[in-house]
C-alpha cells in the first residue's frame, strides 16, 4: 500500500555491491569464519535467521553463497585479491535495498556504509543511485526526449545516447556503456518505468513514472560510495567544500548534483556542438534537479574529514575488530600477530605511496 501514496520525487539507492576480505588463512577454521561472517552481516542487515538460505553451489568462484531475504546475496571465500587473500561479496539488488529500509530506520544507510567500507575495509564495485519522478509536473520524459533529439543538451559522456523501446512498452535513453575492463565506467539511464513494469506483466499504480538511474562501477563506484556516506553527515565537495543538510536530505542533495553533472538540458539556442556548453541550463531542468551545482567527482571526497570519520569509527569498533580477527586467526596468538603486522605493513605502504 505504501507504493500507492508515492508522489513527486523519490531518491534511493537501488543497487549496491561491495567486496571485502575473507579473514582466515587456516582451512580448519574456514567454516567457523563463514558462520561468523554470515551472522555478522545478517545482524547488521536485520534479516531474520529463518530467511537465510544457503545455496548448494557457489557462484563466480565463491565457495559459499547465501540468500539473505529478497535481493540480497552474500558470497564467501572467493577469488584472491592483490594481497593474496580470498574475498567475499555482498550484493543488494533493488528489492534488497527496499527490504533493508523496511527492516531498519533510514539512518541505517550511513551505518551500513561505515560497516562495509570502514570496519570490513570493503570496496564498492557498483552502486546505482536513482531518482524516481511520479508526477511529471516539472519536466516529462517526452520533454527530455525532444530536447535530446534536437541536441539541446551537454553531458559527461563522450558518445551520444542510445534510444530503445517503443511507445507502448516505453522508451529508455542510455548514456555510457558498461565494459568489463573500463575501470572508470558509469551510465545514465532514463526510462519510462511504469510502462516497463506493465510490459513485464506487473501491476503499476502510477500513470506517470520516469526513472533516472545513475550506475557507477569499479573505481567510480568506490568514490561515489564514500561520497554517499559523507553526504548523510552533511558534507560535500563540488568543487569547494560546502555544508549541506544532514541525513537523508544531504544524500538527496548529492544525488541531484550527480544527475546535473551527468546531463545538462539546455534552453533553446543556436550554438554549434562544440560550444553547446555556453548555453544556459533550461529553467525547467534546473528546477527539476533542485537548483544545485554540478558535482565534481575528481575531488568529491575531502581527505581530512574522511580520516576523522573513519578514525572515530575505528575507536568505537576496535574491540570488536580485534576480537573478530583473533577468532578468525584460530585464537592463535602467533597467527593473530602475523595478521596484524601484515595489516600494518600494507597500510604503511599505502601511506608512503600516496605521499
Amino acid at each position: 500500500m505504501d507504493d500507492l501514496i508515492k508522489q513527486g520525487q523519490e531518491i534511493i539507492i537501488d543497487y549496491l555491491s561491495v567486496t571485502f576480505e575473507f579473514r582466515s588463512n587456516d582451512s580448519d577454521l574456514e567454516l567457523e569464519v563463514v558462520d561468523n561472517t554470515v551472522e555478522m552481516v545478517r545482524g547488521f542487515l536485520n534479516v531474520k535467521e529463518e530467511r537465510i538460505i544457503e545455496k548448494e553451489f557457489g557462484k563466480g568462484n565463491y565457495r559459499y553463497m547465501y540468500e539473505m531475504g529478497d535481493g540480497v546475496t552474500l558470497k564467501l571465500c572467493g577469488p584472491l585479491n592483490e594481497r593474496g587473500m580470498h574475498t567475499n561479496s555482498l550484493e543488494m539488488k533493488g528489492e534488497g535495498c527496499r527490504e533493508f529500509e523496511r527492516n531498519n530506520d533510514v539512518s541505517k544507510w550511513p551505518e551500513l556504509f561505515m560497516y562495509l567500507l570502514g570496519f570490513l575495509n570493503g570496496r564498492c564495485s557498483r552502486i546505482d543511485l536513482t531518482l524516481d519522478d511520479y508526477s511529471g509536473d516539472v519536466i516529462t520524459f517526452n520533454y527530455i526526449k525532444d530536447k535530446l533529439d534536437r541536441g539541446m543538451y551537454v553531458s559527461e559522456f563522450r558518445k551520444s545516447y542510445t534510444l530503445h523501446g517503443n511507445k507502448e512498452d516505453g522508451y529508455s535513453i542510455t548514456f555510457g556503456a558498461r565494459k568489463a575492463n573500463n575501470k572508470t565506467s558509469k551510465q545514465l539511464c532514463i526510462y519510462e518505468k511504469n510502462k516497463e513494469q506493465i510490459s513485464k506483466g506487473k501491476e503499476c499504480p502510477y500513470p506517470y513514472w520516469t526513472r533516472y538511474e545513475m550506475r557507477f562501477m569499479h573505481e567510480k563506484a568506490a568514490k561515489i560510495a564514500e561520497a554517499v556516506f559523507f553526504s548523510f553527515d552533511g558534507e560535500i565537495r563540488y568543487p569547494e567544500l560546502q555544508k549541506i543538510p544532514r541525513g537523508e536530505d544531504g544524500f538527496k542533495f548529492l544525488v541531484s548534483t550527480l544527475l546535473y553533472s551527468m546531463l545538462d538540458i539546455k534552453e533553446e539556442n543556436e550554438y554549434d556542438e562544440s560550444n553547446k556548453n555556453k548555453a544556459k541550463t533550461d529553467d525547467k531542468w534546473l528546477t527539476f534537479v533542485g537548483n544545485v551545482k554540478k558535482a565534481k567527482l575528481s575531488s568529491v571526497i575531502p581527505k581530512e574529514p574522511s580520516f576523522n570519520r573513519y578514525n572515530k569509527y575505528v575507536h568505537q569498533t576496535l574491540g570488536l575488530y580485534l576480537l573478530f580477527t583473533f577468532i578468525t586467526s584460530g585464537c592463535n596468538v602467533n597467527q593473530f600477530n602475523k595478521h596484524m603486522l601484515q595489516e600494518l605493513r600494507d597500510e604503511l605502504i599505502k601511506i608512503f605511496e600516496n605521499d
